[in-house]
């Protein structure tokens, strides 16, 4: 089991960048702890379609090499 006392011998023994990178990590961690927190916020609530539902697109019906275009065109990849 990891404690505050445990982690702070171990980091005793790091150099000037060993700590560097712990305190990068920690930041990291705190970070996601208080994101994790406020994740309901950033998202709203939604739901899946069902297979059965209407697609929501309303446009041309494209074939494969079409679809593969437009993704090789809007990746800078122009034939």
């Amino acid at each position: 089991m990891n404690t505050t006392e445990l982690i702070y011998k171990k980091a005793k023994t790091l150099d000037e960048i060993g700590l560097q990178e712990l305190n990068n990590f920690l930041d990291f961690l705190l970070m996601k702890k208080s994101k994790a927190k406020t994740k309901e916020e950033l998202f709203s609530v939604t739901e899946l379609e069902t297979p059965l539902s209407s697609s929501p697109y309303t446009g041309k019906v494209l074939t494969i090499e079409e679809m593969d275009d437009a993704i090789h065109y809007e990746a800078g990849q122009h034939k």
